[in-house]
């Protein structure tokens, strides 16, 4: 906590010319980001498999999870279940999907029998996320990503 409240009033001291430049927000923002990043919540005690009637209707957005509902998104992705077989994305693509106990399947529309993307994934009641392990976000670079449900 101590390293927010610092991070803060180092921004206040800046006049107010340099914090209505967009840099100095930006690195205040990132700066801000990395901190927080620091209290992510990655042990979810709670996790199951996931559950159909849990996700239908509801829209995930991308975002991790911090202590005490502190929640910072990125808005890159979101996703709606929008029946027991078709998700939507950010886009409006429509995309078929199968869970099958610990693995999210995602598949084109046009070939519903090959997977384009597998997903080891599990839920967490508390936390109201969807979590996707080992996702390669890059070649040979894997992360965890957090998908928070919205009511």
């Amino acid at each position: 906590m101590q390293s927010f409240i610092s991070l803060i009033k180092a921004f206040d001291t800046l006049s107010f010319s340099l914090k209505k430049k967009p840099e100095y927000f930006r690195r205040f923002y990132a700066s801000f980001n990395k901190i927080k990043l620091s209290f992510l919540v990655t042990d979810y005690d709670d996790q199951k498999d996931l559950d159909l009637y849990e996700l239908l209707g509801n829209t995930n957005i991308r975002g991790y999870n911090f202590p005490n509902g502190q929640v910072v998104r990125d808005t890159a992705f979101s996703y709606t279940f929008k029946s027991k077989d078709i998700i939507v994305n950010q886009n409006g693509s429509e995309f078929f999907y199968k869970i099958n106990s610990d693995t999210l399947n995602f598949y084109f529309k046009r070939d519903p029998n090959k997977p384009i993307a597998k997903y080891f994934s599990k839920y967490s009641p508390q936390y109201k996320t969807i979590i996707f392990r080992n996702v390669e976000f890059e070649k040979d670079k894997f992360q965890d990503q957090y998908f928070i449900k919205s009511d």
